[in-house]
C-alpha cells in the first residue's frame, strides 16, 4: 500500500507541475501541438470533441502555432465551407516515410487484423469517425448512450465487432473463447478467411492474458 502511495503521490505531483508550466492560452497550444502530432490529420472539431475545448481556444492556438501546423482538405467533405472541411497535422509528419515501398507495406497490412479495445483511442479520438467506422455501422460500434465496444480493424478500416470470455476446457482449465462479429453476413468461404486473418492476432491477445485460446469463432 505504501508503494501505491508513493506512486500516486509522484504523479500528483507531476501534474502539478505540468499545470503550473502551461497554462492559459499556452496550456491550449501544448495539447493542440500534442494531439495533432500524434492523431493528425483532424479536424477542429475532432480535437474540441477530444480535448472538451471550446472552438474560440481552439482556433487561436491553430493560429499562432502557424507555419508548425500543415492544413489539409478533408476528402470527405463536401462543403468547403463546413467546419470539418479542412483537417490539420504537425507539419513535420508530412515528411515521414514508411521503410516499405507503398505497395509492399500495403500487402503486408493486407492479411492482418487489428483487435482494438473498447474506447480504443483510434476512434474515440474523433468526432467525425466515417474514415475508419463506415455511418451505417455506427450502432454496432458505439451505443446510443455512447459506449464504444471492442472493434476489428483491416487496413485502417473497421470491419467487425469482436468479443472475448472466459471458458473452461475439459481438463477445468480456463481459456480464452473470441466471437469475431461481421457487420453483414458472410458466405462459407469469407467466414473461413476473415478467421484466418483473425488468428494471429487472437492468439497475440490470449499469450498477452496468459491464457490459452480455447474457441476462435463468429458470433
Amino acid at each position: 500500500m505504501h508503494f501505491w502511495k508513493c506512486v500516486l503521490g509522484q504523479n500528483l505531483k507531476k501534474a502539478e507541475q505540468l499545470k503550473n508550466t502551461f497554462k492559459g492560452q499556452q496550456g491550449v497550444m501544448e495539447l493542440a501541438t500534442r494531439y495533432f502530432s500524434t492523431r493528425g490529420p483532424a479536424s477542429i472539431q475532432d480535437f474540441a470533441w477530444w480535448s472538451g475545448l471550446g472552438i474560440t481556444q481552439i482556433k487561436k492556438a491553430i493560429a499562432e502555432l502557424g507555419d508548425k501546423l500543415q492544413k489539409l482538405e478533408n476528402p470527405n467533405s463536401k462543403d468547403k465551407l463546413h467546419p470539418n472541411a479542412a483537417l490539420f497535422q504537425i507539419a513535420s509528419q508530412s515528411g515521414i516515410s514508411s521503410p516499405l515501398p507503398a505497395n509492399e507495406k500495403q500487402r503486408a497490412e493486407k492479411g492482418r487484423l487489428h483487435f482494438l479495445a473498447a474506447f480504443d483511442e483510434y476512434l474515440i479520438s474523433y468526432k467525425d469517425r466515417t474514415s475508419m467506422l463506415p455511418a451505417n455501422f455506427n450502432r454496432q460500434i458505439i451505443t446510443v448512450n455512447g459506449m464504444f465496444r471492442p472493434a476489428v480493424a483491416e487496413m485502417g478500416k473497421i470491419i467487425a465487432g469482436w468479443q472475448v470470455e472466459n471458458r473452461r476446457n475439459k481438463d477445468g482449465k480456463t481459456g480464452l473463447k473470441i466471437k469475431i462479429l461481421p457487420f453483414t453476413a458472410l458466405n462459407a468461404s469469407a467466414q473461413k478467411q476473415l478467421l484466418k486473418k483473425a488468428e494471429p492476432e487472437a492468439l497475440a491477445y490470449a499469450r498477452f492474458r496468459q491464457l490459452p485460446l480455447e474457441a476462435l469463432q463468429l458470433g
